[in-house]
């Protein structure tokens, strides 16, 4: 039994959730009773009482060959969770709309989560007087959906006399974003009788106009009498407007292309910039800020910005590998030549003598084979100073005296030398007390055979200054 009681209370709560409203209406009457040609107006306020986002759409079964009903916004309201909107109806009159009588007008809502409601407008519309004249009527407003604010705009309104007489219509025309105007202006111009007529408006809108929805709306006068105001939506498109400055640096250690990129434009775009590179300097670069791509021997800077936003798109060339390179090609020859080396040599002078009657010296010159070969047929040339009065040698090793066109030379023959062996070689020469300053020994050069090849060495120039 109590669980029959219970289902009955569950059915009984979803039925009252089913029967209560999900959304609220209020009806507020603006015109409720006008002259033929006019239009009745009445806001409809509408509130979501639900927690839930819902859709309420809105139609009616009137008659369209007595009345004309038109709805803003067109068809539907999105609503959030205790949202409130409201709704604009227009009813317009027609050739057989009855006259002088207040007519019923039936609205129904519904939502996707509730039953439709109903909502009766009232309204009359009475004859026109004899004394008040007949209105213009605006039958058609020709407007692009999107407009280019920086391009001279115009928008073409098709307007109907049909007063029997030419009249001097004063025409107001309005251009608004939400609930700013931007534009507001007035021209005057004579309309035919019982004629159409198309009348060219300009809307100078701003160069940086903002993007988005906007309204032109439109009255005709005759004698200050004028129908309800009509209206159409269009949107004034964005574009983006780049500034592009050349911020570009170089000095002797480098270059730095920067190009600075600003949006002075109403909607995000984008920009590029060609910049020709050589090969040498797209390879020398070191660092990149932005997107930036390298072909066919241009650098294309691109960026994409805001409105208003600006970006510094930077190449950076370094050229300072070039300056070194002399200093580095250098240290790699004398690496080269100093681990591929076969011997070393070195040269000493030692025993230096000063008397009245000469001023001798001794030399010491030791050749080291530092490779893993077998040195053969070493000859070791020196030489010989022009004021050198004898030659005396010490050891094992005895020069010969050779001569060539540059002059005399003391040459020492070595058959061979094994890996790490060293011959040392030394003498004395005697020259004349009349010799003063500074002598100078000429390097020593070594030649020796290896494999079928000549390896070659010599010493640096040796200075010795005589001490009386």
């Amino acid at each position: 039994m109590k669980y029959i009681i219970g289902a009955l209370i569950i059915l009984a709560s979803l039925l009252v959730l089913q029967s209560a409203s999900a959304f609220t209406l209020s009806a507020y009457d603006i015109n409720r009773s006008v002259y033929e040609g006019q239009k009745l107006n009445y806001t409809v306020e509408i509130t979501n009482d639900k927690n839930i986002t819902d859709t309420v759409s809105y139609f009616d079964l009137v008659s369209i060959s007595s009345f004309r009903v038109s709805y803003v916004p067109i068809s539907r309201v999105l609503l959030a969770a205790g949202e409130t909107k409201n709704v604009t109806i227009l009813i317009s009159s027609t050739d057989n709309t009855p006259l002088a009588i207040e007519v019923p007008f039936k609205i129904y809502f519904s939502s996707l989560v509730d039953n439709n409601q109903e909502l009766v407008l009232r309204g009359r519309f009475d004859k026109l007087p004899s004394d008040i004249p007949k209105r213009p009527v605006i039958t058609k407003i020709e407007i692009a959906e999107s407009l280019d604010p920086r391009d001279e705009q115009a928008i073409i309104a098709t307007i109907y006399n049909p007063s029997d007489s030419l009249v001097e219509s004063f025409i107001n025309y309005s251009v608004k974003k939400d609930t700013e105007i931007v534009l507001n202006n007035n021209i005057t111009t004579l309309l035919e009788p019982l004629a159409f007529s198309q009348i060219e408006i300009p809307v100078d809108l701003f160069y940086y106009q903002e993007p988005g929805n906007y309204t032109f709306t439109i009255r005709a006068y005759n004698q200050n009498y004028s129908l309800p105001a009509n209206f159409s939506v269009f949107q004034v498109g964005g574009f983006s407007e780049f500034n592009v400055s050349d911020l570009s640096s170089s000095s002797i250690f480098g270059k730095t292309i920067r190009v600075r990129f600003t949006n002075e434009g109403t909607a995000i775009g984008s920009s590029t910039r060609v910049v020709s590179l050589t090969p040498l300097q797209r390879l020398l670069n070191y660092a990149t800020e932005g997107e930036v791509t390298y072909a066919n021997g241009a650098l294309t800077l691109y960026t994409l910005l805001l409105p208003g936003q600006s970006k510094d798109v930077v190449y950076k060339v370094t050229y300072i590998p070039l300056l070194i390179s002399p200093f580095v090609l250098l240290g790699l020859v004398v690496a080269f030549k100093h681990f591929t080396r076969k011997m070393d040599v070195s040269r000493a002078v030692t025993e230096t003598t000063m008397t009245n009657e000469e001023f001798s010296f001794k030399v010491v010159l030791r050749v080291k084979n530092v490779s893993q070969d077998k040195l053969k047929n070493i000859r070791v040339r020196e030489k010989l100073l022009p004021f050198a009065k004898t030659v005396g040698s010490y050891g094992t090793l005895h020069p010969k005296m050779i001569k060539d066109s540059t002059g005399k030379k003391l040459l020492w023959e070595i058959n061979e030398l094994g890996p790490g062996d060293e011959a040392v070689i030394s003498y004395r020469i005697r020259t004349s007390v009349g010799i003063l300053g500074k002598i100078i020994l000429p390097a020593t050069l070594i030649t020796a055979k290896f494999r079928g090849r000549t390896a070659r060495a010599k010493t640096q120039l040796f200075v010795i200054t005589p001490e009386e």
